[in-house]
């Protein structure tokens, strides 16, 4: 399966851009470029790695109801909004790895 992944920064910069311009409308929020998740698997397992921390993916079925290809046309909202995402996949899994360590890690 392909899906089209944004990191969160990005998403809340569209945001605010969207609340501070004077435009409405429907815009696709996404990088506009399509990653399968083994590559998504394959990265994560890069960045964890790097870590020392085990990494054993599960593998289920697809379900009948999941779309095999999702990547958004993301023109209308880089447009409207001079937008675009700044953060690379794998740069954003990283950043979110080390929130996740950050996060978990005992306060003392």
């Amino acid at each position: 399966m392909v899906r089209d992944f944004i990191y969160v920064e990005d998403l809340a910069d569209l945001c605010v851009r969207t609340l501070t311009r004077p435009r409405a409308g429907v815009y696709n929020a996404g990088s506009g470029v399509g990653v399968s998740i083994n590559d998504i698997v394959g990265t994560i397992r890069r960045v964890v790695d790097q870590d020392g921390v085990p990494y054993m993916p599960t593998y289920t079925p697809g379900r009948a109801c999941d779309v095999p290809r999702v990547v958004l046309d993301t023109t209308r909202a880089r447009e409207a909004f001079d937008w675009e995402p700044r953060k690379p996949l794998p740069a954003g899994i990283r950043a979110t790895w080390d929130w996740v360590k950050d996060a978990a890690s005992p306060r003392g």
